[in-house]
């Protein structure tokens, strides 16, 4: 979760700060921004804690994050107060190895900030579930095979409002597939190519969302509302950010939680 916790903040901050221009510098308001998800099967990996900074600031990680936070989930039978990570601001984690994230347990998020009102969230975890007639050893692929259609099927999750299906580049130094895009920017390494699944459990792979030659990560993620709603409202511009529910009180951003499961092939050309 490390790596998208942190494009996903940083979507957030933007698309706070970037939008519109303010009329003043009265128009600028303080607030918690806050991004984490529970994953079932898992200990708490990143709650990150941060706060939006003028729209005139230069940002950085360092500039918004919030260190001195006291981070606290609790449910399950479980009371869990997070630790602050020095080399990644802003992020907070569990040290306790037993506390584990349950499927269809509810967990409720409370961050206490300086200068700030205490800020809430509840999240309950969808049930697991298995990709069906993964393959023993990794499959190698070829990328674009006309003849080879990837298919994934899995079990139903339950308590969950959507699916998203995606895959990922596990090979950090992997060739791009798209060595013609117009765009010479590196494509990023994981895609989140389809959602509104939630009566589904099938749905095909397309070739052009495998961004990277090498060993990739296919993965279905069963999602709850809190993850649903900010995905689903994300994609917004100009003043429509004031649409978006955020489902934190006295905050902005999103707490959720996923359940998910994966398997792993090798894209070649």
């Amino acid at each position: 979760m490390r790596d998208l916790s942190i494009i996903f903040l940083l979507f957030i901050f933007f698309l706070i700060n970037g939008c519109s221009e303010p009329t003043s510098s009265n128009d600028y308001n303080n607030q918690l921004v806050i991004y984490g998800f529970l994953v079932a099967g898992n200990t708490i990996d990143s709650i990150y804690v941060q706060h939006v900074l003028p729209l005139e600031a230069k940002y950085s990680p360092e500039a918004a994050a919030i260190l001195n936070a006291v981070v606290i989930v609790e449910g399950n039978g479980f009371r869990d107060t997070l630790h602050h990570d020095p080399t990644l601001p802003g992020r907070y984690y569990s040290t306790k190895s037993a506390n584990v994230i349950q499927p269809k347990a509810t967990y409720t998020l409370r961050v206490e900030a300086p200068n700030f009102p205490a800020a809430t969230a509840t999240t309950t975890v969808p049930d697991t579930f298995h990709i069906l007639n993964k393959p023993i050893f990794t499959e190698t692929l070829r990328f674009g095979d006309r003849n080879k259609i990837i298919s994934v099927a899995w079990t139903e999750s339950k308590l969950h409002v959507d699916y998203i299906i995606g895959s990922r580049s596990l090979d950090s130094n992997a060739q791009t597939t798209r060595e013609n895009r117009q765009n010479q920017d590196r494509a990023p390494n994981k895609t989140n190519f389809t959602f509104n699944l939630l009566d589904l459990t099938t749905t095909q792979v397309p070739w052009q969302f495998f961004n990277y030659y090498g060993t990739n990560e296919i993965f279905v993620s069963a999602i709850d509302k809190n993850y649903f709603d900010y995905v689903s409202q994300s994609v917004v511009g100009g003043t429509d950010i004031k649409n978006i529910k955020f489902n934190l009180n006295n905050a902005i951003g999103v707490f959720g939680s996923v359940a998910k499961d994966s398997y792993r092939v090798v894209i070649i050309k």
